[in-house]
């Protein structure tokens, strides 16, 4: 006997873009907690970092699908976007599944310079980083765009921070541009910290401060304070939840998931969603990181058939623990985080002051002026023109200027 008939299935909704309002994010009309995992994909033929959500790589990320969906993952932090690239299947893939995405504009081969901030202050560094920005603001599940990330490490270091501040204001009026001549939607614009206590303070405060126009929307930094089965107060949680106790707007973990101990237990994944001044002060965290390489941070390992054709997913001990900590926290408790936010308690923090220079802060000086013409940008988007590829221009660099900190945060594996 035949079955009943069945109509075409209905069309899945586009997830809601998220937005910020006050100190958290907001999904609609509910607070927007991060669950997170950093996806970069480790290849060791490749010279520089591979996009992983190109659509080339679309049926890698349906083959990972599965393992966010068990981890109740909502978001994916992801290192390199090729502008060259389409990503339309990848993101549709990833809206379905209600996953958003935090991508970072810069790149191993463009970048701020954090030993020559000024001089890699380019009219072909903010072509590249506007490149990638209309790209991926058209997706309402871009969750927002990384400018900088992890450029300061040090005192002398701290000097490049007026131009990542510059280049705050020029992607935020980009996108602003993108709203009126295109009909694009406003993305949040933020940076991405190092695991440097005494620099964590005195960059967000800067980066906080002053003119809305050139401030972040959000900030993120990565910590890995807490081992093992530590506590609020020997991994210095609390102090973390009393530095920021009056931010006016979003601060998550960029990266988190110290492997000091091993297996990892992902202790301080519990105390991120169940501590009342954890959930009450942060918006979430993103787990350092989905795929195994040669620093043993993965959730998964990847590996081939020997002849290259399928690839498999083997599920690491890391990954068990954090989904159990996820189950007994995260995925239990959005009822009682929602309940608890409301637009009063998001608009508790106020604007910090500029730090002053210091022992650990040495910026200071004007924002430097955009090296581009506004007009000519207004024009050519106008006449709907394309970017010329910025990557023409890579050849004319020196090596010095291609030298960044991507390398040491990814720890790309050699032969």
């Amino acid at each position: 006997m035949a079955g009943p008939a069945t109509g075409p299935a209905a069309p899945v909704k586009p997830p809601a873009p998220i937005t910020v309002r006050g100190r958290y994010f907001w999904k609609d009309k509910q607070r927007f907690l991060i669950n997170g995992v950093v996806y970069q994909p480790h290849r060791r033929e490749r010279q520089y970092p591979l996009d992983p959500l190109a659509d080339d790589q679309c049926d890698e990320l349906q083959h990972s699908l599965s393992l966010f969906k068990e981890l109740g993952l909502n978001t994916l932090f992801v290192y390199s976007i090729d502008p060259a690239k389409s990503h339309d299947a990848s993101m549709d893939l990833l809206a379905k599944a209600g996953i958003y995405v935090i991508p970072c504009i810069s790149s191993a081969q463009v970048a701020i310079n954090r030993a020559t901030p000024f001089n890699s202050y380019k009219a072909s560094l903010l072509q590249h980083y506007f490149q990638i920005v209309e790209k991926m603001v058209r997706y309402p599940n871009t969750l927002g765009i990384v400018v900088a990330s992890e450029v300061i490490n040090n005192k002398l270091t701290s000097t490049a921070a007026p131009v990542i501040r510059a280049v705050v204001r020029d992607v935020k009026r980009y996108i602003a541009l993108l709203k009126s001549k295109k009909g694009e939607r406003i993305v949040p614009v933020g940076v991405t910290v190092a695991d440097v206590r005494s620099l964590l303070k005195p960059q967000f405060d800067y980066f906080c401060s002053g003119p809305e126009n050139e401030a972040v929307d959000f900030f993120a930094f990565n910590t890995f304070c807490w081992a093992g089965e530590s506590s609020m107060q020997m991994s210095g949680y609390s102090k973390l939840v009393e530095l920021f106790s009056e931010t006016p707007i979003p601060v998550f973990l960029s990266e988190y998931g110290n492997n000091v101990y091993s297996p990892r237990t992902f202790f301080e994944t519990r105390a991120l969603y169940d501590d009342q001044g954890m959930y009450r002060t942060f918006s979430g965290g993103i787990v350092y990181e989905f795929f195994q390489g040669a620093n043993r941070y993965g959730l998964v390992q990847r590996t081939t058939t020997e002849d290259g054709r399928h690839v498999r997913f083997k599920k690491l001990k890391d990954f068990q623990n954090l989904r159990a900590s996820l189950r007994d926290t995260f995925m239990r408790l959005p009822d009682e985080l929602i309940a608890a936010a409301n637009e009063a308690n998001s608009r508790l923090g106020k604007r910090p002051q500029p730090p002053q220079p210091d022992w650990t802060w040495a910026a200071m000086g004007q924002v430097p002026l955009a090296p581009l013409d506004w007009a000519d940008i207004e024009t050519q988007m106008k006449d709907e023109e394309e970017w010329v590829d910025v990557r023409k221009e890579l050849l004319d660099l020196s090596l010095e200027d291609l030298t960044i900190s991507m390398w040491e945060r990814l720890n790309i594996e050699d032969v």
